[in-house]
């Protein structure tokens, strides 16, 4: 099986031998700014079985862009079962580590715009990844 390591936020990385058995990512969401380029935000799911059957979630908040307060962001969960996993992965909060558009009040509205789509999005991408993988489930056999 192959080796995967993963960057986590804030702690060292993650290594285990094991296989990718589901992935996605959200819509990317573009803010205009006067005098810049469009900005960039995204999360990137996968979910990998250890060779010791355990589930590793991998959310990755990504932004393509230099200004304000956003950095990217890496954080794993670690869970026996699909239920568990998923319900940890529900628990994220997907608009923390979004800067968004710089304070003021000519921005709010599209600031509040921006973080209900991106929590929209994580929630729809947490939804088809935690359906991709009961789908993937052995049955539940009752005797």
């Amino acid at each position: 099986m192959p080796q995967f390591t993963l960057n986590r936020t804030g702690k060292p990385p993650l290594s285990f031998e094991g296989e990718l058995i589901a992935e996605g990512k959200s819509p990317s969401h573009r803010r205009h700014l006067a005098n810049s380029e469009a900005k960039a935000h995204w999360f990137e799911i996968t979910v990998y079985r250890t060779t010791g059957g355990l589930l590793v979630g991998h959310i990755a908040y990504r932004w393509a862009g230099e200004l304000f307060r956003e950095i990217d962001q890496d954080v794993t969960h670690v869970e026996s079962d699909i239920p568990k996993l998923m319900a940890e992965m529900g628990k994220f909060d997907a608009t923390a580590c979004v800067g968004g558009f710089p304070h003021g009040s000519e921005f709010k509205s599209k600031q509040e715009k921006l973080m209900r789509a991106v929590a929209e999005d994580y929630k729809l991408l947490t939804t088809s990844i935690g359906q991709s993988l009961l789908s993937q489930a052995q049955p539940e056999v009752l005797k």
